[in-house]
């Protein structure tokens, strides 16, 4: 019953036992010392009353003789007086003195009885002498008789007394050695039961928590190395330990499951992802070369419109942006480029998109000089379609225009690229139908001018592995951000 009881206790109630049984000792220790003290200090209090009473009888018996005598010659009452006085105080000592020597040793009995029955005579005689004070059988009868009983009593008290200081200090050494043994032996016991439950304690201990505990992290430690098949630690408690091996044993049963449901998925996975990989690069490939038809009609009727306005320069840099913006469509095979190469397509982009929006929009550029434009290699058309749907989604509808800010910084993984416009934005509904071709596998919107959607830049970035994303945030009436995390080593190993 009790080893029932000790394997399905929690650890918490094994050690509350275990300090319980501590305290328990400890008191029990604690008891025994004060109550061995308390009778020794009674003994040493009881001998001390007996050389008290003794003492205080003998010194009132000197008292009381001395003033007997200075009566018996001047017969003065007051000496009289003073004599009652302390033969009063003698008669209830010398009862005490004759009580107190009876647990005494032979030899204070003997001296105890000799003073009791010596103040009996003693007290008779002074009865008889006190009615004949003053006649001459009275002087005869004191100094005869009294005078030798008070030698007597004064004898036996000094006996008594250096008798009794003398076996009470023997008593006292035996008293101090029996203490200090019965000390030494509690103590010792004592010991010898902390050592032992501490031992036992931590035997069980080391039995139901240390050794379970360390063969788990054994197991454990084996699972970390990729061993699911390492031998499983049988623990028979119901403890907490008991509980936990259980739950770590199911646990590594699911992840051993879960392993080769992982690796027979991950081997048709590997087919389905090589051809998923192909068909988007193909399918990238072939939207570089779609242009919008109401893209271009509207970037030609500007060039005309300021080509009859005036003659000036500007209608050669829109014309030149135009051209070098068809060069970078017609002729990028590629599908990674250097991230110099699309910065200069958005600068050509917005170069003919200011022509014909005028003051009312305006691009920012924020990009660390850490980062090395000429040697970056991003995807292909991953800048202008996203500003594209900043300038036609957010900038246009908003009569009074806005800004295009552009971020490109560095990071601990790669690159982020942020485009943010401060646009009409977006409602809830409009950002989760946005999320949804993602998730459905069809393509998004598709842009303005090159036709490639936010989907399709999105699955390109995903396919660079390494946690490359693409996240989209916005606000109604505050705008809209697009950012783009690129893992270089994702990146270097696509290229």
């Amino acid at each position: 019953m009790l080893v029932s009881f000790w394997s399905s206790s929690s650890i918490r109630t094994k050690i509350l036992l275990y300090i319980l049984s501590l305290l328990l000792v400890a008191d029990l220790f604690m008891v025994l010392t004060f109550l061995r003290e308390r009778m020794f200090l009674e003994q040493y209090h009881e001998q001390t009353n007996i050389h008290y009473e003794i003492a205080t009888f003998r010194h009132h018996f000197n008292l009381a003789s001395q003033h007997l005598e200075n009566h018996m010659v001047s017969l003065s009452e007051e000496d009289l007086e003073e004599y009652r006085k302390f033969k009063a105080a003698m008669d209830v000592r010398v009862g005490t003195i004759a009580s107190g020597t009876r647990s005494a040793s032979t030899g204070e009995q003997v001296l105890g009885r000799a003073i009791l029955n010596m103040y009996a005579h003693y007290d008779t005689r002074i009865q008889r002498l006190l009615p004949h004070q003053r006649e001459a059988s009275g002087y005869i009868l004191y100094y005869n008789e009294i005078t030798v009983l008070e030698k007597y009593i004064q004898a036996y008290c000094e006996q008594l007394l250096n008798a009794s200081l003398r076996n009470s200090q023997e008593a006292y050494v035996d008293m101090e050695r029996h203490m200090l043994f019965q000390a030494t032996a509690m103590g010792t016991g004592f010991l010898f039961f902390f050592l032992l439950s501490h031992l036992l304690f931590h035997r069980l201990l080391k039995r139901d928590v240390l050794s379970p505990l360390h063969g788990l992290a054994t197991e454990a430690a084996a699972i970390a190395n990729g061993d699911l098949d390492s031998p499983e630690v049988v623990v028979r408690n119901t403890d907490e330990i008991g509980r936990l091996a259980r739950v770590f044993h199911r646990m590594k049963q699911s992840m051993r499951e879960n392993l080769q449901i992982t690796q027979q998925l991950h081997a048709q996975e590997l087919h389905g992802l090589t051809m998923e990989k192909l068909l988007i690069q193909e399918k990238a490939f072939r939207l570089q070369a779609q242009i919008k038809p109401h893209f271009l009609y509207n970037t030609l009727n500007t060039i005309s419109r300021t080509a009859r306005l005036e003659e000036s320069p500007k209608t050669e840099a829109l014309l030149m942006s135009l051209s070098q913006f068809f060069r970078y469509i017609m002729q990028t095979e590629d599908s990674m480029v250097p991230l110099e190469r699309e910065i200069s397509l958005v600068r050509h982009y917005m170069n003919l998109q200011q022509s014909r929006f005028g003051d009312r929009i305006s691009m920012r550029w924020r990009i660390s000089p850490f980062v090395d434009l000429d040697h970056t290699l991003v995807p292909t058309f991953l800048l202008q379609p996203l500003v594209e749907n900043s300038l036609g989604h957010g900038l246009a509808p908003k009569p009074e225009g806005g800004c295009i800010r552009i971020r490109i910084h560095e990071c601990k993984e790669g690159l982020i690229i942020s485009v943010a416009d401060n646009g009409i934005g977006m409602e809830r509904n409009a950002l989760e139908a946005l999320e949804a071709p993602r998730h459905a596998g069809v393509d998004g919107d598709s842009g303005l001018g090159t036709g490639i959607g936010l989907t399709n830049i999105r699955r390109r970035v995903e396919m660079l592995g390494g946690g490359s994303r693409l996240t989209v945030a916005s606000r109604p009436g505050m705008g809209t951000v697009v950012r783009i995390h690129l893992h270089m080593e994702g990146v270097e190993h696509y290229a």
